[in-house]
């Protein structure tokens, strides 16, 4: 807060050049790639090397397709497919199932209840055999793998909403393996995304699901079917993108996930099967509308985990307000305070998404980001990547801006007056400072928030 009358909004230009002690560079640098072959209304994509060549490979799942991208090293992609039905697969998962070294895919399909495998031959080029898992798990949606019962063997897990259902499947360990159903929970409403891990430090394995609700399965060792079910939140949604990892480093699993009022949720662990929710969300303005591919990751090696997410398309809200319909990266300072950036706007179908993911396509040492779109009359657009290219040339400061640019104020009134620079991100080193001319004298205010291109002080 401060006191002043009649400033002018040219002085303050004046001041800002000649007393801001810090650098200005731009973090980030985004390139948009298009892939061809892209398919309509993807659910779901994996990032990871298929077959083995050391490039990470892209895995889809869309209407009534699995397909394979793989990577040349270089970013260009040839596209394969994995599987071709007749109904929509959304769950998607990339594992070893039968133990053979190589890595076989996961799917979900709702239309005929289905959770399926497709075996990796293994051969050059790869060939894919389907093996159902289950067609009892009605409206199949998600998937997930990991050894449940400790015997070595990588078990399945479904959540099913039409039936509320989550289910493991043990994996006998034989070739091809057989399977056999253990329900979690019937008639939940946390039944549209699943996954797992040991989140109390007991050495069993429980379960996450979310829907409607947030729930976490405690496993016991009475017998496959023995879990205490914890109901962690109600009223969640929009939990398409849940993702189960240690966020703070902290050596617990914690769970991140976009979720309803336009927010991104973080629980964090904090033992004994408590969680502190911490949301990312950007007011009533700058909003985050229905943040279901969200995907967290550390992009800028420092503070811990960043998030990245592409939004959707709002109705009739424009395409440059707030983070709808945009691809942004959320960076944490490692106390879950976290800064938005916007590395992608522009065509409103492109980030109406339900997936996102990051790592190294290119092989240049830095993590590209990749993209499923939904909804395009040109299928080539619904899958792209955005080249990450670091830049440190240095920002210029385009013009100021402020509520009045000349107006008087009274005592205890806050003045915000916005920076805007030549690009962004921006990035700074030393404490942002900017000097007013108040009339009889000056005044000296600090930064109080970043976003893109913008600095606001007051």
């Amino acid at each position: 807060m401060m006191n002043q009358t009649n400033y002018n909004a040219k002085k303050l230009a004046f001041c800002l050049f000649i007393i801001m002690p810090f650098m200005l560079t731009a973090q980030f640098k985004f390139t948009k790639n298009e892939i061809t072959g892209g398919h309509s209304n993807i659910q779901k994509i994996i990032l990871l090397d298929i077959d083995g060549d050391t490039n990470i490979d892209i895995v889809t799942s869309g209407n009534n397709k699995v397909y394979w991208f793989k990577n040349d090293g270089s970013g260009n992609f040839t596209r394969s497919e994995v599987y071709s039905g007749s109904y929509t697969m959304y769950g998607l998962y990339v594992i070893d199932l039968d133990g053979d070294g190589h890595k076989d895919i996961l799917s979900a399909s709702d239309g005929n209840d289905e959770v399926a495998w497709h075996k990796n031959s293994g051969t050059n080029p790869i060939t894919w055999t389907k093996h159902v898992i289950s067609s009892l798990a009605e409206g199949a949606r998600s998937v997930y793998a990991i050894d449940m019962d400790g015997d070595t063997h990588i078990d399945v897990l479904s959540a099913s909403p039409d039936d509320g259902k989550i289910a493991w499947y043990e994996n006998s360990g034989t070739s091809p393996p057989a399977w056999t159903e253990h329900q979690v929970g019937t008639g939940l409403s946390a039944d549209m995304n699943v996954a797992a891990g040991d989140l109390d430090g007991d050495g069993l394995v429980d379960v996450i699901a979310t829907g409607n609700d947030f729930t976490i399965f405690n496993k016991g060792n009475a017998s496959p079917t023995d879990f205490t079910t914890n109901i962690i939140q109600t009223g969640v949604n929009h939990t398409e993108s849940m993702t189960a990892l240690d966020f703070d480093s902290d050596g617990d699993l914690d769970i991140v996930s976009g979720r309803g009022s336009n927010r991104i949720g973080i629980w964090e662990n904090t033992g004994s099967l408590n969680f502190t929710l911490h949301d990312i969300h950007d007011g009533d303005y700058n909003f985050i509308y229905e943040p279901k591919a969200v995907y967290p990751i550390d992009m800028d090696n420092q503070n811990g985990k960043d998030i990245i997410i592409a939004s959707r398309n709002y109705g009739g809200w424009s395409a440059t307000q707030g983070n709808s319909d945009g691809v942004s990266i959320y960076f944490n300072d490692g106390s879950y305070n976290f800064t938005p950036v916007t590395i992608l706007r522009g065509v409103r179908t492109d980030p109406n998404s339900r997936s996102i993911g990051a790592a190294d396509l290119d092989n240049d040492g830095d993590l590209d980001v990749v993209v499923a779109g939904r909804w395009d009359s040109d299928n080539s657009k619904q899958l792209f990547w955005l080249e990450n290219e670091p830049d440190n040339t240095l920002a210029t400061i385009d013009f100021v801006t402020a509520e009045k640019p000349d107006g008087t104020y009274g005592v205890g009134d806050i003045i915000p007056i916005e920076v805007h620079f030549s690009r962004h991100p921006i990035d700074i080193t030393g404490t942002p400072q900017l000097t007013l001319d108040v009339g009889a004298g000056t005044k000296t205010i600090n930064k109080v928030s970043i976003r893109d291109s913008i600095m606001t002080f007051h």
